[in-house]
């Protein structure tokens, strides 16, 4: 029996981008997830795609799930997490008007920065370094 019916020197290798490129990237999923630290708390597992190259690998961000008691037990935390919230909402064109509907990200385009980082599952991966949000 026959398990995998493929030629595996025909499977292309995922491409990385470059440490420091700005790229327009689409975000392909949005996922609540919990804080792998401490998994009471919840956080946005966003994936993002390059739509100009189907063999770059796709990249992850979090964004934590911020709740009112967060600003007050530590306001600098609070200030860079909200922060970085406001920064990925002006990228994407994200309408905050009554809070987020995390079903509209889907499809929205963004340009980032591009970092590379070690990871001892997936050896090098890319990364979002910043969201470019034109200042």
């Amino acid at each position: 029996m026959s398990l995998l019916d493929i030629n595996m020197d025909d499977i292309p290798d995922l491409k990385l981008l470059d440490d420091g490129d700005e790229v327009t990237l689409q975000i392909r999923k949005v996922q609540e997830v919990p804080v792998r630290s401490d998994p009471g708390r919840r956080q946005l597992k966003i994936t993002l795609d390059d739509p100009t190259d189907e063999l770059v690998d796709d990249m992850i961000t979090y964004l934590p799930i911020l709740e009112a008691a967060d600003k007050e037990a530590d306001p600098k935390s609070y200030a860079k997490a909200a922060g970085r919230w406001k920064d990925f909402c002006k990228c994407f064109g994200v309408n905050t008007d009554g809070g987020i509907d995390t079903d509209s990200l889907p499809g929205l385009e963004g340009s980032c920065i591009i970092g590379i980082e070690d990871d001892p599952q997936y050896k090098r991966k890319n990364v979002v370094r910043a969201f470019v949000t034109g200042k």
